[in-house]
């Protein structure tokens, strides 16, 4: 039997300049630098002869790469060329629009968790193109998981993290020390770091927080963090509400009411701070203002309830109801009378809060959670179909969590957490302020604790 072979057809003019195109798109990044340099080789080699233009081209590309700033870019240049072909070769396997419409590389840069490429998208195609291809992503590059986010400045740029390990395999970070004379509740409080090791600052002005999670996820432990930092402001006054009584206790020795399990003293509680509320704006109207700034006439008002469902959904209807109502009055209202309401919760659910609640609270930070519902619970309906769900969490990673808020979508998190040796110290340094406030003759925000 005879075997025939079949010729390749003739490559048209068409063909070759599609490959061409590709070669170009391929290395172009490398070809930028290495056409200049032959340019230049050439130009001297009919001056001086190729020999001596070969040694001066070297010797000036030698003394260019003994500049740091030089060898930089060109690192930069090659991991971008070299990420290029990549994906580029990634998104040939596709199909689709992106295989049509392939986004461009235009950065790429090692982070703790493994490497970050920036995507330009082309016209035509959006963020849930490349979202809807991560999976196939991660087993090309042979990676844990790939992470899509979008650039909060331009819809047309993308982030894609190629993980290749847990960023925060290092353990709990302690909350650093402060630094002497800060006061940060008017400013940016420190939360935790980033998945690149970044510190994540948050803004609690007129602002309000839910963290929730399984039990030792480290909701209780962000409480802390939260009460520390803003607490370095003499200025600002705690109300602290703990069912507990035990796990805010540390910090009664600053803060203006303590209050435990009894519904009737919690509910006594938030009355006053309503009355407190409406004095604050008596006064604002009569000076004019729409709302309390840095220096105006009150300091902020903490607001800290742990465990929030034993006072919304207790076995006291009634109460539970009258503290529902109350709450949700001060989360409405109080923000613009300087008023900051955190609180945590296990999984709070409509079961367990009252989604008029829930529904007010901007700040929502999501620790580890048993079923992806959970994890929406806490952040918001549809947030696990979209690739952020807690349950993902390792159930070791005690302080990990997804913060919706500072974004428009969630960041994953490692909060700073606090051992009683850094509570106790963070306490005396809360109390020698406010104390030394009352030596300067300044109002004693602090008040006298009581149980309430």
């Amino acid at each position: 039997m005879q075997t025939q072979h079949t010729t390749p057809a003739p490559e048209t003019p068409e063909t070759f300049t599609k490959s061409l195109l590709s070669f170009v798109s391929r290395w172009g990044l490398e070809l930028s630098v290495v056409i200049p340099v032959g340019g230049a080789y050439l130009l001297l080699a009919r001056k001086v002869g190729y020999w001596p233009a070969a040694w001066l081209v070297i010797g000036v590309v030698v003394l260019l790469l003994l500049i740091p700033q030089v060898r930089e870019v060109l690192r930069i240049v090659l991991r971008l060329s070299h990420w290029m072909r990549r994906f580029d070769t990634a998104l040939s396997m596709q199909s689709g629009i992106l295989e049509q419409r392939r986004p461009k590389v235009v950065g790429a840069k090692k982070v703790p968790s493994g490497t970050r490429l920036t995507l330009s998208l082309r016209s035509g195609t959006a963020i849930s193109d490349v979202a809807s291809i991560a999976p196939y992503i991660a087993v090309h590059f042979k990676v844990r998981n790939v992470r899509v986010k979008p650039d909060p400045q331009d819809a047309s740029l993308v982030d894609l993290t190629l993980c290749t390990k847990d960023p925060f395999g290092s353990g709990p970070v302690a909350l650093p020390e402060h630094e002497a004379g800060t006061r940060l509740a008017w400013g940016t409080i420190r939360a935790g770091i980033d998945e690149d090791g970044s510190e994540v600052r948050l803004s609690l002005l007129e602002r309000s927080s839910l963290s929730g999670g399984e039990p030792g996820s480290g909701k209780s432990g962000y409480l802390h963090v939260n009460i520390a930092e803003l607490g370095l402001d003499p200025t600002v006054t705690f109300y602290l509400f703990d069912p507990k009584g035990v796990e805010l206790a540390p910090w009664r020795r600053c803060a203006s009411k303590f209050v435990t399990s009894d519904m009737k003293a919690a509910n006594k509680q938030l009355a006053e701070i309503e009355d407190e509320m409406h004095l604050r704006y008596e006064t604002l109207q009569s000076l004019g203002l729409r709302k309390l700034q840095e220096g105006g006439p009150f300091g902020l008002m903490a607001v800290v309830i742990d465990e929030l469902p034993y006072y919304v959904a207790n076995s006291d209807k009634e109460a539970s109801k009258e503290f529902a109502t109350r709450l949700r009055d001060i989360i409405a209202r109080g923000r613009a009378s300087g008023i900051i309401v955190i609180t945590a919760a296990q999984k709070p659910s409509v079961d367990t809060i009252p989604s008029a609640i829930r529904d007010l609270i901007s700040l929502r930070l999501a620790f580890r959670c048993s079923t992806r519902e959970a994890s929406d619970t806490i952040l918001g309906s549809g947030w696990a179909t979209k690739g952020f769900s807690a349950s993902e969490i390792a159930i070791g990673d005690r302080g990990v969590g997804l913060l919706l808020g500072k974004d428009d979508i969630p960041i994953l998190l490692r909060a700073y957490l606090m051992n009683d040796e850094a509570i106790e110290k963070r306490v005396s340094e809360m109390c020698r302020r406010r104390t030394a406030d009352t030596r300067e003759g300044l109002p004693n925000l602090n008040g006298t604790w009581e149980d309430a």
